[in-house]
């Protein structure tokens, strides 16, 4: 996690990932003055700061889920308190519990040493909710700006394209009328297999629609005339054939785990994920391999299947695009992490013998 937030003379005692603030995760950074809890899926929206001196209390609990919880008793207008609940969120066979102890020890201490050194410089508890007063509207009216630029954002209507009239040409002198009607009939003819192409090219059809045949009545009779008459002209309409519809082929299983990677079917294989560079150290308790590269990687960790497997991966941009791992045994994925902080980092630390387990009893 990156500290892109911090005074000259602060510094950071704590930070943590996926932390649930009123139903949102979040990434929460303890320095030595204040709370800065940031969206991690949104990174571009303005951090939430509290200063430690308007923290009253610092309780521990547990959520309805079973997760690990900080209750924070923040101070409000008035003389007045109001809860702040930080949720330690937790995937399956995760425990955050010491983690959720060391948040609490250590917040405990920080607030104590902020409310003295505020107390000693004379800032009020009026002066510390007002400027988490201050902050909130701030956050508040960005956001309206925002939206406010999304909906009056002018959309320019694309020009609609000149329609072009139809017309016929008038028969020159002498040619008799049935010959203009006979081609006035070809052209209806022409436009009706348009039609019927059309319609059987709708998207549902599961047929490939047959393009039917127009025939061509020739007129062979002309009526005796005591001039000679010119030969005529018969222009041929154009008749637009639709292509047809190109079936493609049913995706099987087999074509599904082509396209997936190929995972050893022996020992022990992280995916590393990411479209920027990443640093980091990844193998068992005592035997760590230090690793560096982007995109997508693969390695191998030679493992015991008891063994502890360690992960640690940090992100060297300050972007929020996905930094993710996956971890394969036996060529069966059984672990996957993920951050999109800016510099974030990724910390896994699991048993290989509880997985081990559960892929022989499948």
């Amino acid at each position: 996690m990156g500290n892109p937030y911090l005074a000259s003379d602060e510094s950071i005692i704590l930070a943590t990932h996926n932390i649930l603030i009123k139903s949102v995760r979040s990434d929460v950074i303890l320095t030595n003055q204040r709370l800065i809890i940031s969206d991690s899926s949104h990174a571009q929206f303005r951090p939430q700061t509290i200063p430690l001196a308007a923290v009253m209390t610092v309780t521990s609990g547990e959520t309805g889920l079973g997760y690990p919880a900080i209750t924070l008793s923040l101070a409000a207008a008035h003389g007045a308190t109001e809860p702040l609940e930080m949720a330690f969120y937790q995937k399956d066979r995760e425990h955050r519990d010491q983690e959720c102890m060391d948040w609490i020890q250590k917040l405990g201490e920080r607030t104590i040493a902020a409310r003295e050194k505020a107390a000693q410089e004379g800032v009020s508890l009026d002066d510390l909710v007002a400027a988490i007063t201050a902050d909130k509207i701030a956050e508040a009216e960005a956001l309206d700006a925002e939206n406010a630029m999304i909906r009056t954002e002018p959309v320019t209507p694309r020009p609609s394209a000149p329609r072009k009239p139809y017309s016929f040409s008038r028969p020159a002198t002498g040619i008799p009328k049935f010959a203009a009607i006979a081609a006035i009939i070809i052209v209806i003819l022409a436009v009706a297999g348009g039609v019927y192409l059309f319609t059987k090219s709708m998207p549902g059809k599961t047929t490939i629609p047959v393009v039917p045949v127009t025939t061509t009545t020739e007129v062979t009779s002309v009526p005796s005339m005591s001039t000679p008459v010119p030969a005529l002209t018969t222009v041929e309409p154009v008749i637009p054939v639709t292509p047809a519809p190109t079936l493609l082929p049913a995706m099987t299983t087999q074509t599904v785990a082509a396209l997936q990677p190929i995972i050893p079917k022996t020992g022990v294989w992280v995916r590393v994920t990411s479209p920027g560079n990443y640093t980091g150290s990844i193998g068992t308790a005592g035997n760590l391999r230090d690793i560096t590269g982007t995109g997508e990687q693969f390695y191998q960790i030679p493992a015991a299947p008891d063994a502890m497997i360690d992960i640690i991966i940090q992100k060297e941009s300050g972007s929020g695009d996905m930094l993710s791992a996956d971890i394969y045994n036996f060529g069966v994925l059984v672990k996957h992490g993920a951050i999109t902080a800016p510099k974030g980092t990724l910390e896994m630390h699991f048993s290989l013998k509880t997985t081990t387990t559960a892929i022989n009893g499948s």
